[in-house]
């Protein structure tokens, strides 16, 4: 094995450990696999490295040209994967569920059926990619198959993020977004540059580009859990004292525009916590907490969650009858 070779291959064990370790911290808000998608992407980034070390390793021995092959499939359907979740990752993030958004899930199997479709037939016929006689990997004619369909994902996924933050009612609700739609840039462009200098003329920068995309994703998420009520998904007194401040501050206010602050309780919640049950008790704050989101938006409200069965409102209107 070539220096060059021991390298690559430590370039990649290091963005492996670091994405364990993100797995490990995403641990505390465990929820099952299926729907864990950015516990997911984290498993399929993971599983690319492991099959492209094993590329990086198998390759110039012709006497595992098969296994070459194999690694090589491996690779390129987890990469085309973990774009693909990314995608769900951003679908659940802006409200688009299999069932109000079934046309938009469906047609996502195309493009990772004929990623692995191609990859799979390229074993015996050499259309993506080729592995030589003196067993090392040549590019095949349709070799970019892969990339288009990886970064059809990512596009959508941007589309989606792009959209849902131009009509976003706050700051922290644009600032998700965006941030879901900017975060994929250090995958492209490093992700670019590994291809115009792939292996053995460069380093794999796409996998220095994809951790620092999810390390932005996971920022940006644990800044949302911090910000974020996690019963009703509404901000919570924190998130709410950062806006209203940001909105205090403005020296923009029209002398015609009135600024409302409200408290909200629930009457009797104490009674339903004991005659039901606790359980029950959080079913009606998460109904609640929903209307209160649904009619906030409705008047551009700003409504978070203070504290148990409290809630609080900002509200700037010029017609005072309207916020009564």
């Amino acid at each position: 094995m070539e220096p060059f070779d021991l390298l690559y291959l430590e370039s990649l064990l290091l963005c492996f450990v670091i994405l364990v370790v993100l797995f490990i911290a995403n641990l505390r808000y465990w929820r099952p696999l299926v729907i864990n998608r950015l516990s997911l992407i984290y498993v399929f980034v993971a599983l690319t490295i492991l099959s492209y070390a094993g590329w990086i390793i198998l390759d110039g021995h012709p006497r595992f040209a098969w296994a070459n092959k194999i690694a090589t499939i491996a690779s390129n359907t987890f990469m085309t994967l973990s774009c693909m979740f990314y995608y769900y990752y951003v679908l659940k993030n802006v409200g688009v569920t299999f069932k109000n958004g079934k046309a938009w899930y469906l047609t996502s199997f195309f493009a990772i059926g004929g990623a692995f479709i191609l990859n799979v037939v390229s074993y015996w016929t050499g259309t993506a990619f080729i592995i030589d006689d003196k067993g090392h990997y040549q590019r095949g004619l349709l070799f970019f198959g892969d990339l288009i369909a990886s970064y059809a994902y990512l596009a959508c996924g941007v589309g989606f993020a792009i959209h849902k933050a131009l009509k976003a009612d706050n700051l922290t609700e644009r600032h998700k977004y965006t941030t879901m739609a900017t975060a994929i840039i250090p995958t492209v462009v490093l992700g670019v540059i590994n291809n115009v200098l792939p292996y053995p003329y460069g380093l794999p920068t796409v996998f220095y580009g994809i951790i620092v995309s999810l390390l932005i994703v996971y920022a940006s998420s644990s800044a949302s859990r911090v910000t974020r009520d996690t019963l009703t998904g509404l901000i919570n007194r924190f998130a709410f004292d950062r806006q209203l401040s940001q909105v205090m501050n403005r020296n923009n206010h029209s002398p015609n525009i009135s600024l409302w602050l409200l408290m909200i309780d629930i009457n009797g919640f104490k009674g339903i916590n004991d005659t039901f049950g606790h359980a029950v008790g959080d079913e009606v704050l998460v109904k609640i907490g929903s209307t209160f989101e649904k009619v906030g938006k409705q008047f551009d409200a700003i409504i978070g969650r203070w504290g148990g069965d409290e809630f609080i409102a900002y509200l700037e209107t010029s017609d005072d009858l309207r916020a009564q």
